[in-house]
């Protein structure tokens, strides 16, 4: 009986142990796999990190009430001409999509709008409001990785969009349907690597990982074709400002997404920050704010941030 008993423990060590070994074989195959994948598409490698580290990194916000007055539009848009606080009108909030054209983008070809600038000493035109955003982040990348950033495109002209969708085809979108026509978006490079090789190289992963810190967002996502009806696209950033861009970076939200779950009653409280979005003929707005930034969102409202610290 001992005998049989030690067999059968045996036979089962040794099943044991085969089963180990196939499991050790396996892990080591799927390990090499990966290796092999990381090292011909690098860019898979970012995103399988950046996925997990946005699963993180959540940030908490929550909707709240707050004192509030009331101001009629007309109110609203003259709050920039008030002493005690700094208030800023700019476009950073549109949505810009083939539901949301630009206002007057597809007609003919126009002047560029009074915010429309040449950046620094560049023949490159891009909206006023993005061009110390984008310097700062310029100069991050070329801190980090040693490399200089470059931009591709910036603003167009409504011809120049149409030629480019021409020549590009579904790559480019419709005239009117363009972010470039506001100036607030960027394609942007560094040399030898451009377009979708853009997140092969260290440059362009900072670029993915960190233009949130600057006030931008990766426009078209790798998560977020369903909403904005784009693939992955990791050269087009977009400026949204701060602290927009950190809310959508790490909760994984594209524009679409962020602009739906903005409250119209209340407040998105994140940090020192009070956001609302608000239409209509009369708007609520915090009874106490220290600055602000108020933006039209291109769909009929304002998405409004105010900044209640010191």
């Amino acid at each position: 009986m001992k005998t049989v008993n030690r067999s059968r423990n045996n036979n089962k060590r040794k099943t044991t142990l085969r089963r180990a070994a196939m499991a050790g074989a396996v892990l080591l195959l799927l390990v090499a796999c990966a290796a092999v994948i990381f090292k011909v598409r690098p860019g898979w490698k970012f995103i399988i990190k950046d996925y997990f580290q946005r699963r993180s990194e959540k940030s908490r916000c929550e909707t709240v009430s707050a004192e509030s007055v009331s101001v009629t539009e007309e109110e609203l848009l003259a709050l920039a001409q008030r002493d005690r606080v700094q208030v800023i009108f700019d476009r950073s909030m549109l949505l810009i999509n083939a539901d949301h054209l630009l206002a007057g983008g597809s007609g003919a070809d126009t002047d560029p709008a009074p915010d429309i600038a040449f950046y620094r000493d560049t023949d490159v035109l891009m909206n006023t409001c993005i061009m110390d955003p984008y310097a700062s982040l310029a100069a991050a990348v070329k801190e980090r990785t040693g490399e200089p950033l470059y931009v591709r495109s910036a603003y167009r002209s409504a011809e120049e969009q149409e030629e480019e969708s021409e020549q590009s085809g579904d790559r480019a979108q419709a005239v009117g349907a363009s972010e470039h026509q506001a100036g607030l978006a960027l394609d942007v490079y560094v040399p030898y690597y451009a377009g979708s090789g853009f997140i092969k190289c260290p440059a362009g992963q900072f670029v993915n990982a960190e233009c949130w810190r600057y006030g931008f967002i990766i426009r078209y996502p790798y998560f977020g074709k369903a909403e904005t009806g784009i693939g992955y696209e990791p050269w087009h950033i977009r400026y949204v400002g701060v602290p927009h861009a950190e809310l959508m970076y790490r909760n994984s939200w594209t524009l679409e997404k962020y602009l739906e779950i903005l409250p119209a009653d209340g407040y998105l409280r994140f940090g020192e920050y009070l956001i609302t979005r608000q239409s209509g003929d009369t708007f609520s707005i915090p009874a106490s704010y220290t600055s602000a930034v108020i933006s039209p969102d291109n769909c009929g409202g304002y998405v409004m941030t105010f900044r209640c610290g010191s």
